[in-house]
């Protein structure tokens, strides 16, 4: 990474919140999901929420396509969820499934109080995730 700034990763009680600010995920995702997966090896977590809100770019297809693709490289495994703006959505979902396809149980959130709210389900159950394994049972 260039700049400190252009990903803020922050744990938090037994998860990871990953912030990545301007256009940078968009320019580096591979770099960028690999950012988070070697934070989550270095001190595993039951959940990450990335919050993708303060991106100054727009998601194109082929973004959406290549973050769940490299998210299912990466994060399979680990329970993950994405913060987004309302306009950020994709109606057609295609991140979503690229990376269920890839075994990444994704939620997208549009809401920080229900985002918050999944968070903490993790915050005091499940046990660590490792990335590329199945979540555990619960």
């Amino acid at each position: 990474m260039n700049d400190p700034t252009e990903l803020q990763l922050r744990h938090e009680a037994g998860c990871l919140i990953a912030t990545p600010a301007g256009h940078w995920l968009l320019e580096h995702k591979e770099e960028a999901i690999k950012a988070v997966a070697e934070a989550v090896k270095a001190r595993p977590v039951r959940a990450v929420l990335v919050d993708l809100r303060g991106l100054t770019a727009g998601l194109t297809f082929m973004d959406r396509y290549q973050l769940g693709s490299l998210a299912g490289r990466y994060l399979a495994g680990i329970p993950l969820g994405t913060l987004m703006e309302p306009s950020q959505i994709d109606p057609s979902g295609l991140g979503k499934l690229v990376a269920a396809n890839r075994g990444v149980n994704l939620e997208i959130f549009t809401d920080l109080e229900e985002a918050t709210r999944w968070l903490r389900r993790y915050q005091t159950g499940a046990p660590p995730a490792i990335p590329g394994e199945p979540p555990p049972a619960t």
